[in-house]
């Protein structure tokens, strides 16, 4: 809708900015993006996470080093990428 024009202005999260963008093939040139600040909002990343039960140490453990060998392959850059999304650490 805000592409189209239906719309003058949409809240949306970075990633879902970036997303639509490289989805429709738009130019970031066109529209103006502000950071907005709110206690309702994280003051920097993302408001996902990944848990686990405390009894799951292992599992944990697990999941982190996969995240971090993704990180440090590229490969999470690259998967960002493909779907026009910065990464942007916490």
């Amino acid at each position: 809708a805000l592409f189209s024009g239906q719309i003058a202005a949409a809240m949306v999260t970075r990633a879902q900015y970036e997303n639509a963008l490289k989805m429709q093939n738009q130019s970031a040139t066109r529209f103006v993006a502000t950071e907005l600040q709110s206690p309702l909002l994280p003051a920097r990343g993302w408001a996902i996470g990944m848990a686990v039960k405390a009894d799951q140490r292992e599992l944990a453990q697990a999941l982190e080093t996969a995240l971090n060998a993704l990180r440090a392959s590229g490969e999470l850059q690259r998967i960002f990428a493909q779907y026009g999304v910065s990464m942007v650490a916490p």
